[in-house]
């Protein structure tokens, strides 16, 4: 998962999940910044389709590559995003792998202020979880953590995140 799209699905790629026992945050519409910072440690897992397809080499590059990324430390990304007053008094949760991606989502906690988001992913060779937290400290401050674990049996990567939002105003608009 790029560091660039992991708040934006935290935050921002929802799907309202109409469920009595999901409360939506208490969050203001408008243009929110976002400050994400995410580590990486260990190598991306295959599946067996994928690893016919390498070479040697390739696959040893692939490796190399995670290797580094996870020596450069920690990766901080600021990214604006807007949030719709349409959406902000809906409940819900993430998007995860699409479709017959075989990916499971539980909202193991949810109030005005808190929500607690428990995944589980996995397909014939490649299992992942994770855990995403996230706190509405203020209708304008939003707190987001993150805990990742895929592996195929033989690579194991771990991915942790932390975001912190503010509300920077009512009127969305966003310039590259």
């Amino acid at each position: 998962m790029s560091t660039g799209c992991l708040f934006r699905l935290a935050l921002f790629t929802v799907t309202a999940v109409w469920a009595a026992d999901i409360q939506p945050l208490d969050l203001k519409a408008g243009l929110w910044e976002t400050t994400l910072t995410v580590q990486t440690s260990g190598v991306p897992p295959m599946s067996p389709e994928v690893l016919a397809k390498l070479t040697p080499e390739q696959r040893a590059k692939i490796e190399a590559k995670a290797k580094a990324a996870a020596g450069e430390g920690p990766k901080t990304t600021v990214k604006r995003s807007c949030l719709e007053e349409r959406d902000v008094n809906k409940p819900f949760t993430l998007v995860f792998g699409g479709d017959g991606r075989g990916c499971k989502q539980t909202v193991a906690g949810s109030s005005a202020t808190k929500r607690e988001i428990r995944v589980e992913c996995s397909n014939s060779s490649v299992k992942g979880s994770g855990t995403i937290q996230m706190e509405a400290i203020a209708p304008g401050n939003l707190k987001v953590t993150s805990q990742w674990s895929t592996t195929d049996g033989k690579r194991t990567m771990k991915i942790t995140s932390t975001a912190t939002a503010k509300w920077l105003g009512p009127i969305c608009e966003l310039h590259d």
